[in-house]
């Protein structure tokens, strides 16, 4: 069975995620079982998959000037149910839209709306920063908000991503405006060999060689996969390019040296 390697990219914001892995074409001959996967695995491939690209959707479109809000409800204003639920979002969503238009700007977010085990509903919702605390709080009007800044690190806001695709949701994964981009993501084949990809494989964490190989990001960090079944090698890099911020942060409480401040910068 031949092979090839394939290299896919996406760009998200500041971060790059690179995934080098083995193609293969046509079967090998004579009968073999169909694997399939149990239901289990499958959920969890899914679930994994969906937090990605909730993942690269945020990172390519917000920044750490944007929030992420929790509106909740005081005992006198829940939801009478689901529906109902849905209704008060889709209103507070028009009333936050008209208020972002006023103030020149367009409204910008990514929500989950969430049912706990106890029935209790919640919104989680990551905004793009043009209105204070306080304004959103009085748009929202029917109990309390709390806000946090989104922060980016070398692992980016997947812990976010994962964090917001656990709950037991009202509607399917996660609902977002229209404006939205998509990340770029783009692949092809023949860059790597067999060989070449196997010996990045054996040497995963050697910042140099990602470093000189996607010039102008820096590494973060490299998982390689062998599978045993065909051969085949996965690989899968994460590097970034850190915010002024986020450096100047970094070299302050100690996690930079200011060698790899002067590297960084």
């Amino acid at each position: 069975m031949r092979s090839r390697i394939r290299e896919q990219i996406t760009d998200s914001g500041i971060y790059k995620d690179v995934k080098i892995y083995s193609v293969f074409d046509g079967a090998p001959k004579g009968r073999r079982r169909r694997f399939r996967p149990t239901t289990e695995v499958q959920q969890r491939l899914n679930d994994w998959n969906s937090a990605q690209r909730l993942n690269h959707l945020i990172e390519e479109n917000f920044t750490d000037r944007d929030v992420w809000i929790h509106p909740t409800f005081r005992n006198d204003t829940l939801p009478q149910n689901d529906e109902d639920f849905k209704r008060i979002f889709r209103n507070f969503v028009r009333r936050l839209g008209r208020a972002y238009k006023r103030a020149g700007a367009e409204l910008k977010y990514i929500a989950i709306l969430e049912k706990s085990d106890a029935g209790r509903y919640h919104i989680h919702m990551i905004v793009n920063s043009v209105l204070s605390a306080a304004e959103i709080r009085d748009l929202w009007g029917l109990g309390w908000i709390t806000e946090n800044p989104l922060e980016f690190t070398e692992e980016g806001l997947k812990g976010l991503a994962d964090y917001l695709t656990k709950y037991k949701l009202i509607v399917n994964r996660y609902l977002r405006s229209r404006n939205l981009r998509e990340p770029e993501q783009r692949e092809r084949d023949g860059r790597y060999t067999q060989r070449e990809a196997r010996a990045l494989a054996r040497n995963p964490e050697d910042r140099e060689q990602w470093e000189k190989l996607y010039p102008g990001y820096t590494f973060i960090d490299c998982r390689p996969f062998f599978n045993s079944v065909n051969g085949g090698v996965y690989l899968s890099v994460r590097l970034w390019r850190p915010p002024a911020r986020w450096l100047k942060e970094a070299k302050a409480d100690g996690r930079l040296s200011p060698e790899e401040y002067r590297r960084w910068r």
